[in-house]
């Protein structure tokens, strides 16, 4: 988790603060940057999945995300499919 903190702090994405209650922890935040990336992507994704439903049809959008849904959890486990959302930035 430190290398990727850091590699999204050297690429100005997440700010690290020291925590005010608690010297051994660090406080991480989106940087303008960083909420700029969350957009394009969530851009993206819209698009990408506006454009799949156009040519597809909803209804094999929604089969094809439970078919990968279920591979996933297959695979990987269930807790794959159950990460933290990201949340839109207040």
């Amino acid at each position: 988790m430190s290398k990727a903190v850091a590699d999204l702090r050297e690429g100005g994405r997440v700010r690290q603060q020291v925590d005010p209650r608690d010297a051994r922890a660090r406080r991480i935040g989106l940087t303008a940057r960083g909420r700029e990336a969350i957009e394009a992507g969530r851009r993206i994704r819209s698009e990408l999945v506006g454009e799949t439903a156009a040519r597809h049809g909803a209804e094999d959008l929604q089969a094809a995300r439970r078919v990968l849904a279920e591979s996933i959890a297959r695979h990987c486990g269930d807790s794959a499919m159950r990460g933290p959302p990201v949340l839109p930035p207040r």
